[in-house]
């Protein structure tokens, strides 16, 4: 297998897809009550409670004012102006290795589109608009979570799955 590594990776690579473990299946959880989960909705009940307490929901909207001193209240602009530039140079900072969010695009996609004008002049007026309105479509402010088992084998719900976003 590792002699022919160099001209046919193809080999060494299904082998460690074939030699990961993955569970895919939770069974059963323990509720903090010492009882055991008995189905599916149960389970994915005890999943949400224990993700619900763990994160907070934020408020709407910019900051309260007295957030901000008198001082740093002068500093702050009255617009803020988003440039071509420097939507291009997100754009291509982009890590092309992360999943997709919400959305479902690819951010190996939206790098390539980094040397489209067009689409880089469209989010730019989109970036700057809401900014000027001081809003944020909803959709940007959702996440997809992940759970993913912790190595040891734990049937507690709180300490069975890390939440990934």
């Amino acid at each position: 297998l590792t002699n022919d590594l160099k001209n046919n990776s193809k080999g060494f690579y299904k082998y460690l897809r074939d030699s990961r473990n993955v569970k895919s299946v939770v069974t059963k959880l323990e509720r903090a009550d010492g009882t055991y989960t008995t189905s599916d909705t149960e389970t994915a009940e005890c999943f949400s409670e224990a993700f619900s307490s763990v994160f907070v929901s934020e408020p709407h909207g910019p900051l309260p004012k007295k957030c901000y001193s008198q001082k740093e209240a002068n500093v702050l602009p009255d617009v803020v102006s988003i440039t071509e530039d420097d939507v291009c140079y997100q754009l291509r900072k982009l890590n092309i290795y992360k999943s997709m969010g919400p959305d479902n695009i690819h951010p190996k996609l939206l790098r390539s589109l980094a040397d489209n004008q067009g689409f880089v002049k469209s989010l730019t007026l989109l970036y700057n608009k809401c900014a000027e309105e001081g809003k944020i479509p909803s959709i940007w402010k959702t996440a997809n979570v992940v759970a993913l088992h912790k190595k040891e084998k734990s049937t507690d719900c709180d300490s069975a799955l890390i939440p990934l976003l």
